[in-house]
């Protein structure tokens, strides 16, 4: 008789010692599924993307138990005082269908099929209009927020996915994605000639259809993007118009993000020297690293020193804003996390070209 009560206190011991380790461990596994919670957030949300009407909300991974708390003591239940204001409750505006942002196939004229990103507006003929190229081995789909920003302000924005990038990937003969990692100088020079030309053929239709103004494009270049975009700005203006027909000459503001010197054999030097091209409206935004701040320095000089020798009424001083970031970041980074950048970007496009549209009359352009 007298061994059972040792034998109940004994395996007492032992529950208390499960329970207490069994907290502990549930304890654990909460902290982890916090953290999990709190750093790996999971792909940003993409309006683009079939499927997704809506940013999916964040939550717990499943099957992980909370420790085991005591019960509340009862209490009265108090009914809650009214809120006189909720205006995070207020209905939200409903977006139009036609000005929902889209995706929009093309094909270039060697048959490589590609996508756009289309943010459209509701201004008609008066919409300014806002092609960006993203960096080399990047993707569109990052910048959807800038995109939001300029829509929001009345631009109509096409953001594209060049060749073998994001959702344009290229099926080779051989039945391989196109290697951008060993791109050559011929294929930068297809996505100039070829790649911005068939956006460019796409924003011709929208704007003949009364949906935008092409004679008030903002052409927008991360890093790689930024020699495409002063490439193509350059091939833009030595378009001539053909009696009434008006061919190119649409380019009327470049935004040059974290731009680098040269990109496999292929720079932008030449089109600071074009005599329409250094003459736009120019916003050149880097970061704080040396070598970033360096080439935008270098830039911005041949860019003034071409206004200054160039064959123009110098009497009116042209906008060649210089953003210097104090961050150490760089292209996609640099328009993500950069302090204001992506407001600076939009208030630049809205001085420089939304805020002048009387300058640039809309014009049928006759699509081919």
């Amino acid at each position: 008789m007298k061994q059972r009560p040792q034998a109940i206190t004994l395996t007492s011991d032992a529950q208390q010692r499960a329970t207490i380790g069994l907290r502990l461990f549930l304890i654990i596994c909460s902290v982890a599924s916090m953290s999990v919670i709190a750093f790996g957030q999971g792909p940003a949300f993409d309006p683009l993307a079939p499927g997704n009407p809506k940013p999916a909300p964040t939550r717990p991974q499943p099957g992980v138990a909370r420790p085991p708390q005591p019960a509340p003591a009862a209490r009265p239940v108090t009914p809650a005082p009214p809120k006189t204001t909720r205006p995070t409750n207020a209905p939200k505006k409903k977006i139009p269908e036609e000005l929902k942002p889209r995706l929009e196939k093309i094909t270039t004229k060697d048959g490589v099929p590609l996508q756009i990103g289309y943010f459209p507006s509701d201004r008609g003929k008066k919409a300014a209009t806002v092609l960006l190229v993203h960096e080399w081995s990047g993707q569109t789909s990052p910048y959807v927020s800038l995109a939001f920003k300029l829509q929001s302000q009345g631009c109509a924005v096409a953001l594209l996915d060049i060749r073998g990038h994001g959702r344009s990937r290229v099926i080779g003969a051989d039945g391989k994605p196109m290697e951008v990692e060993r791109a050559t100088k011929r294929d930068m020079e297809a996505v100039v000639a070829l790649d911005m030309e068939a956006a460019k053929k796409f924003l011709r239709s929208e704007n003949d259809a009364e949906k935008l103004n092409l004679n008030a494009l903002t052409v927008i270049g991360i890093e790689e993007g930024s020699i495409l975009a002063m490439n193509w700005a350059m091939m833009d203006w030595n378009w001539p118009s053909i009696g009434t027909k008006k061919q190119g000459q649409d380019v009327k503001a470049l935004v040059l993000v974290s731009p680098i010197k040269s990109v496999n054999g292929v720079s932008g030097d030449l089109a600071t020297r074009h005599p329409a091209i250094s003459r736009l409206p120019i916003m050149i935004v880097s970061g704080s690293g040396i070598s970033e701040n360096s080439e935008a320095n270098r830039l911005a000089k041949l860019f003034e020193r071409a206004r200054v020798s160039g064959k123009f009424d110098n009497t009116q001083p042209l906008p060649l804003k210089a953003m210097r970031v104090r961050a150490n970041l760089s292209g996609v980074d640099l328009v993500l996390r950069g302090p204001e950048v992506i407001d600076s970007i939009a208030s630049f496009v809205e001085q420089s070209v939304v805020a002048n549209m009387d300058l640039f009359p809309w014009v049928q352009r006759n699509d081919d």
